[in-house]
């Protein structure tokens, strides 16, 4: 007796326990909710196909709203022309298959859906750069009134046709295309999501290489001349203006610093044989400057950008500075047994540009002869002065004097053969002076209207 108590009082003590767990955690409830959405589900899929176009009638085609949430512009990659992006798709259309009363089914207005189990529109990415779309599979949203909202997640590559002429203050514009594949506009009429005429940018991470100015979205129909049917496709584009900080001071900065260098290396002295080392090392700089652009260019690009342009230009003017600096080294170096400056040289240099240029005068006196003065005849010259005439022998100490004479007179000779000599070399010196003083000034000229021209 005592032990069918115990029982009756566990048992009693259970049911108090499972009463509170119940309405604690609301078991009966879950378990109704549950019973309720497999009922629904079992109800809208008895007789449901996926394969078929949930189409009333064929004079009503299937609407399918499309927009694009833009999350990140991951890159742009200038020399393959190819956008990526990650995006949310976002699409809504109508499946009057799916549609139920609330009221019937505990008030339960949306489910939660597996996409593979229904009817998807055939959208495309028409100017997709990978072989197939990659999307993140998640599930779709079904709503009483049989819309259908399905969102995913993609990482997206597009092909982008790449204007470079303003490189690096260039702005490109690349597009996204997404249509039905096969469906024309009578069985699918595409539309902009809630109306948007843009891309959604409320969850937009702003990328560091570029700024977004605008990204407007259209409808596009097309007639093609096989098919008399239109056929649709939404065109996403994003209008984008590089950011020119780190590519001015990578591209730009050096270049026009080479490019200035090249006139004032005209100011280094004209038997400054270092003139042709800095030559050479300007023109190994622009040649490497060309060979990292070359990283950003589309490759068999069909014009050149305005910065290479200028590269090229300026290596053009390295190689020509360094020419007139080869024939500068070897005419200034003009002297002995070289003729001297040709009367016109002298009048159009020495006389006339020589002030224009600034050259200060320096004290030369040029040759009359043709040629310089040379040993032949010295014995024939004479500096010895007026004295009596003195028999050979006479004495040593004539002779002596004699020796010294004829001593005086060779260091005489000697003394302006160097002048004349030094005379020729200061002569082209000056001539050199002038022309590189000349270079100086139509080179900077130069510099300031290409530099001007190209990166203005």
């Amino acid at each position: 007796m005592v032990l069918k108590m115990k029982w009756i009082l566990l048992m009693l003590m259970l049911e108090q326990f499972t009463k509170a767990f119940s309405k604690d955690y609301n078991i009966g409830s879950m378990e109704t909710t549950v019973s309720v959405q497999s009922r629904l589900l079992q109800n809208i899929f008895r007789n449901y196909d996926k394969r078929i176009l949930p189409q009333i009638n064929d004079s009503i085609p299937v609407s399918l709203s499309i927009g694009i949430r833009l999350i990140d512009l991951v890159d742009l990659f200038e020399h393959e022309e190819i956008m990526e992006t990650s995006v949310y798709i976002e699409q809504l259309w109508t499946d009057f298959r799916l549609s139920w009363d609330p009221s019937r089914y505990n008030r339960i207005h949306v489910i939660n859906v597996p996409v593979k189990e229904l009817w998807q529109p055939d959208i495309s990415l028409f100017n997709n750069a990978e072989v197939q779309l990659e999307t993140m599979d998640t599930l779709a949203i079904v709503f009483n009134n049989g819309q259908v909202f399905y969102s995913p997640k993609a990482r997206i590559r597009t092909r982008c046709t790449m204007d470079m002429m303003k490189f690096p203050y260039d702005e490109q514009t690349c597009s996204i295309k997404f249509g039905s594949y096969t469906y024309d506009g009578y069985k699918i009429n595409l539309t902009m999501y809630h109306e948007n005429i843009s891309f959604d940018l409320s969850e937009y991470s702003e990328s560091k290489e570029w700024q977004l100015t605008a990204s407007p979205a259209t409808v596009i129909t097309k007639t093609y001349a096989c098919c008399p049917e239109p056929y649709q496709h939404i065109q996403f584009n994003l209008s984008l203006k590089r950011k020119t900080v780190y590519y001015t001071h990578v591209f730009v900065l050096p270049a026009v610093i080479i490019a200035i260098l090249v006139p004032f290396h005209f100011l280094l002295p004209p038997d400054c044989r270092e003139r042709l080392t800095i030559g050479s090392t300007l023109i190994l700089g622009i040649i490497i400057l060309i060979a990292m652009i070359q990283n950003f260019l589309p490759e068999a690009h069909p014009t050149l950008p305005y910065l290479v342009q200028y590269y090229c230009l300026t290596m053009v003017w390295i190689a020509v500075s360094m020419i007139l600096s080869i024939w500068a080294v070897t005419t200034q170096s003009r002297g002995p047994r070289k003729r001297k400056v040709p009367v016109i040289v002298r009048q159009l240099f020495l006389k006339t540009l020589k002030k224009l240029v600034c050259v200060t005068e320096d004290s030369y006196h040029p040759l009359d002869d043709t040629e310089t003065i040379s040993f032949k005849g010295i014995e024939r010259q004479s500096v010895v002065p007026n004295t009596p005439d003195i028999k050979h022998g006479d004495n040593k100490l004539e002779r002596d004097v004699e020796e010294i004479l004829k001593q005086v007179n060779v260091l005489a000779v000697r003394s302006l053969i160097a002048e004349s000599h030094g005379n020729v070399r200061t002569e082209w010196y000056q001539v050199v002076l002038v022309f590189d003083r000349i270079m100086f000034v139509l080179f900077l000229l130069i510099f300031v209207v290409y530099s001007c021209v190209l990166l203005g």
